[in-house]
């Protein structure tokens, strides 16, 4: 718009030039550079008026663009999951407080960092696998990826990651996004409840009374030893047996 504001003002001074180079009676020459500056103002009004309009509506998308730009970065920075950016090698651009408090080190000790520094020896790997196939374009998003890591004191914890590779804004480079969620208490849930139904079952086999113990569907899934002993048949045998009962229960009638 500046541009084409100054090309306006350049063509109404070439035309009061050329009215002034002419060979006319002076009032008549006073009357046409009265007209032409008229004109040549009414002009730079309404580029003006253009340009201020323009202005305003840069200065709101602007303001729209700082808007989106704040609410992005409180949700990478409040999130709950920790939040990395890293280069295709890998090496940390950015981390919100939860991955800091995942790795349980400072800021500076993660950004420009290779994240693989923070990965169990066991697990590199296969870290590294997936980190190339990132890098290549094999794959661009990986969910639900399951690693062991470490803390900067070396204590691990478990995670599940979400990555994915996109276009950086800023000079069209590529970047991995990560999503690290700390799955510690899900694994003690998961081997609470394993525990809990090996209790369960032991305590079935070990009734001093015969159990069978059925689904909802009417599966038969676990026997007591004592049930098995009083009839002789195994927890394989169950469904042959159920199917020759209904059978005969089906003929008789």
């Amino acid at each position: 718009m500046t541009m084409e504001l100054n090309a306006r003002v350049q063509i109404a001074f070439n035309r009061l030039e050329n009215l002034s180079q002419c060979n006319l009676p002076s009032h008549e020459l006073t009357s046409k550079l009265l007209s032409e500056l008229n004109t040549a103002l009414h002009e730079l009004q309404s580029t003006a008026v253009e340009l201020l309009e323009q202005n305003e509506e840069m200065a709101a998308s602007r303001q729209t663009l700082e808007d989106e730009r704040r609410r992005y970065q409180e949700l990478f920075e409040f999130s709950p999951d920790g939040y990395l950016v890293t280069d295709t090698e890998g090496i940390m651009l950015a981390a919100n407080s939860a991955a800091i408090d995942l790795f349980n080190v400072s800021k500076s000790l993660l950004i420009g960092k290779p994240l693989a520094m923070f990965v169990h020896s066991e697990e590199y790997l296969t870290f590294r696998t997936q980190l190339e196939e990132l890098k290549k374009g094999t794959i661009v998003r990986k969910e639900s990826w399951e690693l062991v890591m470490l803390t900067g004191k070396r204590t691990t914890f478990p995670v599940s990651i979400t990555v994915g590779k996109v276009i950086a804004s800023r000079g069209g480079t590529a970047e991995l996004r990560w999503s690290l969620r700390d799955i510690t208490k899900r694994l003690r849930n998961e081997e609470i409840l394993k525990e809990s139904e090996r209790q369960f079952r032991n305590a079935i086999d070990n009734a001093p009374i015969p159990i069978l113990l059925q689904a909802e569907d009417g599966e038969v899934i676990k026997l007591s030893r004592v049930w098995t002993e009083m009839t002789g048949y195994t927890l394989e045998e169950i469904p042959t047996i159920l199917y020759e009962l209904n059978k005969e229960k089906n003929e008789s009638t």
